[in-house]
């Protein structure tokens, strides 16, 4: 009976451990995850800190990221960074973007990758960055606002797991100040060598020597000054050489792009070639995200004398532009190739990117009209914000005092500098309608004027940004009753004829002009528009 009863407890102690190795598996399975490494650190003041930002546990290609990173500014500053390997690792262009606010402890970081190559899996090192550290204590490394997606712009689920650094005080420096002290003993020692006075008259006696040997050490130096003249003379022999250094100059393609970029509306970008050495033909590979981007067409800029093809693939997100020179001729110069014209339909950051691997003749290229080498220098990528259309709302007072008439009015908004212009109409409460501003003022500071029949115009300021805008241009100044841009007799005198009438001259609207309306517009006596 004991012995059934041992059997029992062994098989029930064994499911029991076993249901405990089975949930500890369960728990070491986990999905990708985000880190900062090393996850903890110590080092004095003064030393710089670098942190890794890995990707662990992943299994899904990745073809691009962005994090945010919180720290702390009163003890470390960022001085540099740099996107890590595993973005590029497959050989696809990888474009860096960035944000870096040192005032407030807050930065955004970002990559995004293009080519034809698939993107990379697996377990790597996203971003690299550096600090100088300028206190003493503790901070974390926070992350935020983690994505990492998929080449097709699918988002890859992950966790995040955060770092800390502690600074703590220089402490070598007090070291360097003890090691002066020990060469201050030595200095009695010798001292003590004086005793033998022998040693110091043989001093004496070479001192005629030196004052000797110093005055031809004077004459050499003069020699050298000779001297340096024949070597200023094969200077100018290495010159001639130096006149082909010119012709070492860039070969380069590049974009041009005049922002915005607005959502589904098409926006230009032009693609310059540059070079002060001959070459045959160019190859200009673009590439942009088909999931942001779409090619609509190309103005062949002819800047080489031939176009053999330009081709648009929307598929794989390209855009191929080949010239060459005429037969027997080189081309030296710079100016436009072509203008892309491409209309972006997802909001947010992208770029545009030359297909380009040093040595590499099957991408973008320079071909030398003298060697047949491919001559092209790094290209530089164009980072684009595609961003909503810009809408205004505007908010005024009147001098009204009717409830239900309220600050109703029909205005005329311009903008300086511009032939825009839009009708806006506010609601008793004063707001306005939205109206649709001009693409060309998104991203810029402009002054815009309101105008309503009987009122000074106002003007204001508007940093424009994409979508809304609102501006409360606060209370307009009733009395322009000719509209002729000042409030003066001539106005007074409209008001008189309309005396105990209803009509403009009615700024209070309680329905008759009297004195009242009077006492409104002298407030504004003599006052112009703005």
């Amino acid at each position: 009976m004991k012995k059934i009863v041992l059997l029992a407890l062994s098989f029930i102690t064994s499911i029991v451990l076993s249901s405990i190795l089975l949930q500890r598996v369960n728990a070491q399975v986990v999905g990708p995850t985000v880190s900062i490494a090393p996850a903890d650190q110590t080092v004095a003041q003064g030393q710089e800190v670098s942190i890794a930002v890995t990707l662990q546990n992943n299994t899904e290609e990745v073809g691009g990221f962005e994090f945010g990173l919180l720290y702390d500014p009163a003890l470390l500053q960022i001085t540099d960074w740099s996107v890590g390997a595993l973005l590029g690792s497959t050989g696809n262009t990888v474009i860096p973007l960035e944000n870096i606010d040192n005032v407030n402890g807050a930065a955004a970081f970002g990559g995004l990758e293009f080519g034809i190559n698939p993107g990379p899996t697996g377990d790597g090192t996203l971003a690299i960055i550096t600090f100088a550290t300028i206190g003493t204590g503790s901070s974390t490394f926070g992350l935020n606002s983690v994505v990492i997606t998929t080449p097709s712009a699918s988002e890859i689920a992950n966790e995040i797991t955060d770092g800390s650094v502690t600074i703590t005080e220089a402490s070598p420096s007090p070291t360097p100040a003890i090691s002066p002290s020990p060469t201050a003993t030595p200095d009695p020692t010798p001292d003590a060598t004086p005793s033998p006075t022998p040693t110091p008259s043989p001093s004496v006696s070479p001192t005629p020597t030196p004052s000797a040997s110093p005055s031809p050490s004077a004459t050499p130096d003069p020699t050298p000054t000779p001297s340096a003249t024949p070597v200023a003379t094969p200077d100018p022999s290495p010159s001639p050489s130096a006149t082909p250094a010119p012709t070492d100059g860039p070969t380069a393609l590049s974009f041009a792009f005049t922002p915005p970029a607005v959502i589904n509306e098409e926006f230009t970008v032009d693609v310059n070639f540059t070079t002060s050495q001959p070459v045959i033909g160019v190859d200009a590979i673009v590439e942009f995200d088909p999931t942001r981007i779409t090619g609509i067409s190309v103005d062949d800029g002819n800047l080489l004398g031939s176009t053999p093809r330009i081709k648009i693939n929307n598929g794989n997100g390209s855009i191929s532009i080949s010239q060459v020179a005429q037969v027997g001729q080189a081309f030296t110069g710079s100016g436009r190739m072509a203008t892309l014209h491409l209309r972006g339909f997802v909001g947010g950051q992208t770029a545009l990117a030359f297909q380009y691997r040093v040595g590499k003749k099957n991408d973008s290229n320079a071909i030398s009209s003298v060697d047949g080498t491919d001559i092209l220098e790094q290209p530089v990528p164009l980072l684009i914000d595609i961003v909503n259309p810009a809408h205004l709302i505007l908010s005024l007072t009147t001098p009204s005092e009717d409830e239900v008439l309220g600050h109703s009015v029909d205005g005329l908004l311009t903008a300086e500098g511009s032939t825009f212009s839009a009708q806006m109409t506010t609601d008793p409460s004063g707001t306005s309608n939205q109206v649709r501003l001009d693409n060309s003022f998104i991203g810029s500071l402009k002054t815009f004027f309101f105008k309503v029949s009987g009122f000074l115009r106002r003007s204001f300021s508007l940093d424009v940004s994409p979508g809304l805008n609102q501006s409360d241009i606060g209370a307009l100044k009733a009395g322009d009753l000719n509209d002729d841009g000042i409030v003066n007799t001539l106005d007074v005198s409209l008001m008189y004829d309309v005396w105990f009438e209803t009509g403009t001259a009615d700024y209070n609207r309680d329905g008759i002009v009297n004195t009242s309306d009077y006492f409104i517009l002298t407030q504004n006596y003599l006052q112009e528009d703005e």
